[in-house]
């Protein structure tokens, strides 16, 4: 399989694509025979993760030059886990220290959503794209699926 990214000035844009690659080309005239099976997770709680992402938003934060990310986070065994626990945020920047500064971050239940919400601030060192991944951990254990983000300049 290969996964494509295709640049999109807007978020509403379907921009990921996959496409299968076989190890051995087709030849013209040959016949090619293959098969193959999609599967994805649904709300199945014998199946990791315990909660997935639901909503994103992203401003521009009271830090300077910074973007705000607010993730909302929610699954039925993620909303099990009481407001007293503490979760943590694991946020990514492909690229590290010398792409973007992560410059503050909260993890909080979300009263309303019965789900949790993480946000934080990144702030851009480069004219480049950023490449933003994001999780809640508990103890050292991934509760939820990692979230993606491509932020453009």
């Amino acid at each position: 399989m290969e996964l494509v990214e295709i640049p999109s000035e807007a978020d509403s844009n379907d921009n990921v694509v996959a496409y299968w690659v076989p190890q051995n080309a087709a030849k013209p005239g040959e016949p090619f025979s293959f098969a193959y099976t999609i599967s994805w997770y649904g709300d199945d709680p014998n199946r990791p993760p315990a909660g997935r992402a639901v909503a994103t938003r992203r401003d521009s934060g009271p830090a300077k030059d910074a973007q705000r990310f607010v993730i909302d986070f929610a699954g039925k065994t993620l909303n099990l886990i009481p407001a007293d626990r503490i979760l943590r945020g694991v946020v990514t920047v492909v690229g590290g220290e010398d792409a973007a500064e992560l410059v503050e971050e909260q993890v909080v239940k979300n009263p309303v959503t019965g789900g949790w919400r993480l946000s934080f601030q990144v702030r851009p060192k480069k004219k480049e794209p950023i490449e933003l991944r994001a999780y809640l951990d508990q103890g050292g254990v991934a509760l939820t699926e990692t979230w993606s983000y491509a932020m453009m300049p």
